[in-house]
């Protein structure tokens, strides 16, 4: 016999999370040698799908199984001669119709396929329904197959049968915005999705010509192409802008496209009571579903004119509660489940793959659904879950390529994130984790990876929807690495990734400080062989087996490259810090770092929105790592996203006009460290108690927060208060008058900080001395000992840094607080500022 025998736990199990195997038993336990010449057939009438199927098997079997494989897309040109294996491609039907030739009598769904393997000599059978089964078919058999240490190639022998688990496979680019200018150009990512069955994905607007060489492309790899309508900001109130947006999408249609994709995530608070005033007149207060259904159902008009069964795929913004306060997700979902074109003929974007959150969506009968993954939303989900604390984050603070695409995302199951105790240990995913993912498909149709864009991620992501329940990370490493870097470069590229995952631990755990001789050294050894491995993936790639194009290919080493040099960066540098980080201050047990932010509002009016900002503004506190932080300007929503970027924090706050509406003065504390023992507030007005007032001449109304904490760790109390002043001077003095009086009735013995943006410059306006002097506060920036950003105006309005004096930013204090240093932070990300202020920052010992 020309094969060998393999126990089934070694390969078999594999096999099901690869080859989607549905009838364990129905394999048998042997692997068999492919012999060095294969041919691949097909049986019956050749396809452009079936034609690139071909195409494809035997590209693979050259390249990274070294075979001499060549393939016929007519009929038998002659038999096959001895010693050669034969691989078919052969069509079957649903019952009831003609079989064609080799077939398998019985039905398989439309991507389902059967495979039988029998050895020496080697005939392999793909059978499916359909064209693009076929092509799944042979996907599964080319990731069945292994590579021996000697080079032997091996294929499992028997028959076994798979399908997808998840109808819709989107995916993104392989390259930043999918720009092409010639169909060339987008060959080797359709191939490289289309290896993967990834099987939806979504256009850029081509001109005609190249649009139609593009869907032709895709078409032919079983890949679905909607194109994007841009709904954020369009009126549904407006007849004629929804009929040019149904317009869009009827021409698109009638070009060979396969649906639409419609995005109103990540919309401000405000846009749930409504686009316009138009809008929340014609569909009523809380408009944004009314709006949403409006736009919907005009386009589920056009597909119902279409005999193309067309995709119309949609992302609400309401992804949960806390996004908009004033309206459930129940009575969100009731207004969108209203509608039946809505149901029937739409899928919904959803990232929450919690049941509750989808038996709410049941509920309304919102049941074509395709998983939105968000690695940021996921790994927070996860996070919760895990019963130790804390949670270390993996991005080092202010180094920018921790953040780029790498394997390490994958060190612990699939897209799950990781945790790390305080000791370095490896947190493992929970049980209740690893159950909500694998029984996706229970609750939904389809997967979306939204992700960077990295060959392995896709590669990951396409095969983890065709089957979540058996998904297998080693094996997902063995099939991809091989695929990436060539045969056995899985184990390499995967201790490449575990060693990369505990160096980021380690430079996290040292952020803040300079590391002794001895650890020092540590750390060097500990480089050395990642160093090694990440020359042995490229040493591998080197040998040309990849099914990567070679610019892709290329991108990926220097990624690799780029994460060594900054790894090499940070333990060369003595502060642990990028250039532009805040200046590491040294900090005895009773250090209190405080910090003023005015964050800027995530209005629609900010030139910079707050998701672009959003993992800014948590890198820069986490280079300063402050202990208590007074905040202006914050939305509700942007504060719990702090809150949850930030989970070591807590906060407390109140908008100024009342409710969850508006701008919050907001504090933030270290949990480990501060305990909140009372808090109040008042407005800056004649009427200080009453919500919203404002009766100086300022245009909005102006308040004051104030905390009293605990310090746990030297066990002594101060206050903190944060204010946002007016600009008009006669509200400027009043206010001044009003803060001293108010806070002047709290405790004297217990120190004061006053935070906040008071539109004020010291030695210009008057407000400074109407609150800085003896007997009053004292200006923790005059009285620094260091002094860091001296000059630097603290309002940038997203621009370049400017030194004219102007601070407006101020930390004042009241009671015997001793202040070693201060800082106006210029932390910016190549030019990209998180707030239009800079935070200012004081060090300070407090009785």
């Amino acid at each position: 016999m020309n094969h060998v025998r393999r126990p089934i736990a070694s390969w078999a199990g594999a096999l099901a999370a690869w080859i989607l195997l549905l009838a364990p038993s129905a394999l048998g336990q042997d692997l068999s040698p492919v012999p060095q010449g294969v041919v691949v057939r097909i049986s019956g009438k050749p396809t452009p799908t079936l034609a690139y199927a071909v195409e494809r098997i035997v590209a693979e079997l050259q390249t990274v199984h070294g075979l001499n494989a060549h393939g016929e897309t007519e009929a038998p040109r002659q038999a096959a001669i001895d010693g050669q294996g034969v691989v078919t491609l052969c069509r079957t039907v649903v019952a009831g119709q003609p079989q064609e030739t080799g077939s398998n009598p019985t039905a398989l769904p439309p991507d389902g396929f059967r495979i039988t393997v029998q050895p020496t000599p080697l005939r392999v059978a793909i059978v499916a329904a359909s064209d693009i089964g076929l092509w799944y078919g042979a996907c599964a058999w080319l990731d069945s197959l292994d590579n021996t240490a000697n080079g032997t190639v091996l294929t499992p022998v028997g028959e076994f049968s798979g399908h997808s688990a998840l109808a819709l496979r989107f995916t993104r680019g392989l390259t930043p915005g999918d720009r092409i200018s010639r169909i060339e150009d987008a060959i080797p990512a359709l191939d490289w999705w289309a290896r993967w069955r990834m099987n939806v994905t979504v256009a850029s607007q081509y001109p005609g010509p190249l649009l139609q060489e593009y869907l032709a492309e895709a078409h032919k790899r079983g890949i679905r192409v909607l194109r994007g309508l841009g709904v954020r900001n369009l009126c549904a109130a407006d007849d004629q802008a929804v009929a040019e947006c149904a317009g869009e999408f009827r021409r698109f249609l009638q070009q060979g496209g396969d649906g639409v994709s419609l995005l109103w995530d990540d919309l401000p608070h405000e846009r749930c009571r409504g686009h316009c005033q138009r809008c929340i007149e014609r569909f009523g207060t809380n408009s944004l579903p009314h709006e949403i259904v409006r736009v919907l159902d005009a386009l589920c008009d056009v597909a119902a004119q279409s005999q193309a069964n067309p995709l119309i795929v949609w992302c609400p913004s309401h992804y949960s509660e806390n996004r908009y306060p004033e309206m459930s997700d129940e009575s969100f979902f009731r207004v969108i489940g209203a509608s039946r074109p809505i149901r029937k003929q739409t899928h919904m974007y959803h990232c929450e793959f919690a049941p509750d959150k989808t038996a709410i969506l049941e509920r309304f009968g919102i049941t074509n659904r395709v998983w939105w993954y968000n690695g940021m939303r996921t790994v927070y989900h996860v996070c919760r879950n895990w019963p130790d604390s804390p949670e270390w984050k993996l991005d080092i603070p202010g180094v920018k390529s921790f953040g780029a695409p790498d394997f390490a995302r994958f060190e612990v199951g699939w897209k799950t994130g990781i945790g790390v105790r305080e000791d370095g240990a490896v947190i493992p995913v929970p049980d209740r984790t690893w159950e909500n993912l694998r029984t996706l498909s229970l609750r939904f149709q389809g997967c979306y990876p939204c992700m960077d864009q990295h060959p392995y991620h896709a590669a990951v992501s396409g095969l983890f929807a065709l089957s979540p329940r058996t998904f297998d990370q080693r094996e997902a490493d063995r099939v991809v690495f091989r695929a990436m870097f060539g045969p056995g470069s899985a184990a390499v590229a995967r201790n490449w990734s575990d060693a990369y995952v505990h160096l980021q631990v380690r430079l996290a755990q040292t952020a803040h400080r300079s590391p002794g001789n001895a650890q020092a050294a540590d750390l060097e050894r500990a480089l050395a062989p990642w160093e090694g491995l990440a020359r042995e993936v490229r040493t591998r790639a080197d040998r040309g087996r990849s099914l990567l194009p070679a610019t892709i290919l290329e991108s990926v080493l220097s990624r690799m490259d780029q994460a060594g040099a900054a790894v090499r960066k940070m333990l060369s540098q003595p502060d642990r810090l990028p250039p532009n980080a805040p200046t590491a201050t040294a900090r005895s047990n009773d250090t209190l770092v405080v910090m003023t932010w005015n964050i800027r509002s995530a209005s629609p009016g900010s030139p910079v929105p707050w998701p672009s900002r959003r993992p800014l503004l948590r890198e820069c506190i986490q280079s300063v790592s402050p202990d208590v932080i007074g905040t202006q300007e914050g939305y509700y929503q942007q504060l719990n996203d702090i809150a949850v970027d930030l989970p070591e924090y807590g906060w407390i706050g109140q908008s100024r006009t009342g409710g969850s509406r508006g701008e919050f003065m907001a504090v933030f504390y270290r949990k480990s460290r501060l305990e909140p023992v009372a808090f109040d507030h008042f407005w800056l007005s004649d009427t200080p108690e009453t919500i919203g007032s404002k009766t100086w001449g300022n245009p909005v109304p102006r308040m004051l927060v104030w905390v009293r904490f605990l310090d746990r760790l030297t066990g002594s109390e101060f206050h903190l208060a944060t204010t946002h002043v007016d600009g008009n001077k006669n509200a400027q003095a009043r206010s001044a008058r009003l803060i001293r009086e108010r806070l002047e009735a709290l405790d004297p013995a217990v120190p004061l900080l006053l935070t906040g943006d008071f539109n004020a410059v010291p030695g210009r306006d008057r407000l400074h001395e109407l609150l800085v002097g003896e007997d009053l506060f004292a200006d923790t920036w005059l009285a620094a000992k260091e002094r860091r950003g001296d000059g630097w105006s603290t309002f940038t309005g997203f621009k370049e840094l400017v030194k004219n004096e102007r601070r407006i930013d101020w930390i004042l204090a009241r009671g015997s607080v001793a202040v070693d240093a201060s800082e106006i932070v210029t932390w910016n990300r190549a030019g990209k500022f998180p707030s239009d202020h800079l935070p200012v920052v004081a060090w300070l010992r407090l009785p």
